[in-house]
């Protein structure tokens, strides 16, 4: 799973974090409508991994954005759980 900071929060990383199990939605971040079904097709939990390179500095060097924003997106390795069954297709490009 892919996870962020929102835009709007003060959050400057996400590196050791942990994710709480969490319900994952259809258009659930929605700010706009945020409306959904009541149905739950997931749920995550886990820890956050950000990239390596940048979580073992302290800081961010002043004017480094891409080490900054960075910093804000991570992967949670093996923390999501389908409880909605979805079927899955395959169409090849040449019959064999």
């Amino acid at each position: 799973m892919q996870v962020s900071a929102l835009r709007e929060s003060n959050t400057s990383s996400l590196a050791h974090g942990v994710l709480w199990r969490t319900e994952l939605k259809r258009n659930g971040a929605n700010v706009v409508d945020p409306g959904y079904a009541v149905d739950i097709p997931a749920v995550g939990e886990g820890f956050v991994f950000v990239n390596p390179v940048y979580a073992v500095q302290a800081q961010p060097k002043p004017g480094d954005v891409a080490a900054r924003d960075s910093l804000r997106y991570g992967l949670v390795l093996d923390g999501g759980v389908a409880l909605e069954y979805r079927p899955l297709m395959l169409r090849l490009r040449a019959p064999q």
